[in-house]
């Protein structure tokens, strides 16, 4: 009898020694993975004639280009470190003009959201100019 109720027990308690699953944590949402905000396309337009394109995010980088005042150029990414060009501390952006990529000092730049404001803004700078004449 002894060895029944013995063997009772253990019934009883080999469920309770079987591996429990951990529990899902229902409040967890998976999102969907986003670029860094520095790698964000944006666009911009050149603020001043002739400002240069280079080739490296320093002053002394061989000159690529010579972009108009007014054209649209599409912000690739920013350079994380403040640094400081012609007596002014701002940020170099990468940028992709028409095909032709290189650094600009963000005082050149004037940055938008979309390309629609980039448009609407060297519309009035491009045809602002021409209206003077």
């Amino acid at each position: 009898m002894r060895i029944f109720i013995f063997f009772f027990i253990l019934l009883l308690l080999i469920p309770g020694c079987k591996k429990k699953e951990p529990k899902k944590n229902n409040w967890l949402i998976e999102l969907p993975q986003t670029k860094n905000p520095i790698e964000l396309y944006q666009w911009a337009i050149v603020k001043y004639k002739f400002s240069r394109l280079r080739e490296e995010p320093i002053e002394e980088s061989k000159i690529i280009n010579y972009l108009p005042e007014g054209v649209i150029i599409n912000i690739i990414k920013k350079q994380d470190k403040l640094t400081k060009f012609n007596n002014k501390k701002g940020h170099w952006f990468y940028i992709d003009n028409e095909g032709e990529k290189g650094w600009i000092f963000e005082s050149f730049i004037e940055i938008f959201n979309s390309y629609d404001e980039a448009l609407k803004r060297s519309e009035e700078i491009i045809l602002g100019k021409d209206n003077d004449k």
